[in-house]
């Protein structure tokens, strides 16, 4: 009797550190989540993306060149004429952004795309957000 009483409890025990292990991992998962960008303003020190949320409203994403310099940075950009373009793809890990993907338009000309005047001091300041305080909200 003790001994069947030991092998439940070790297989508890073992159960329940498989059990846990399985939860770390499903935390350590990527998750994606694609958006339209309604507007891309260029300026000097990066993008100003404006995109639909959820509930049809405008959200505003200040997003470095910096960011997209290398493949292992933050970032990356494809360009092309495809009809779906624009939209942005966030990559979460851990409920924190771990990478965005822009998807633009390669057309200069194409409605989606403006600038932004480079002497407008309040935007120059949002460009300076770290990537670690991203937030997007939806």
């Amino acid at each position: 009797m003790k001994k069947l009483v030991l092998v439940i409890c070790a297989a508890l025990i073992l159960f329940s550190a498989f059990h846990l292990s399985a939860q770390d991992s499903e935390k350590d998962k990527l998750y994606a989540k694609s958006t339209f960008i309604s507007r891309v303003f260029t300026h000097e020190l990066g993008y100003l993306v404006y995109y639909l949320k959820g509930d049809l409203s405008v959200g505003k994403l200040y997003l470095p060149y910096d960011w997209f310099k290398s493949r292992t940075g933050h970032g990356e950009i494809t360009f092309d004429n495809h009809q779906s373009y624009p939209y942005f793809v966030a990559m979460y890990q851990n409920g924190k952004v771990k990478k965005i993907k822009l998807f633009l338009q390669s057309n200069d000309y194409h409605t989606s795309w403006g600038r932004l005047n480079a002497s407008n001091a309040d935007v120059k300041d949002q460009f300076e957000t770290p990537f670690e305080n991203l937030l997007i909200e939806y």
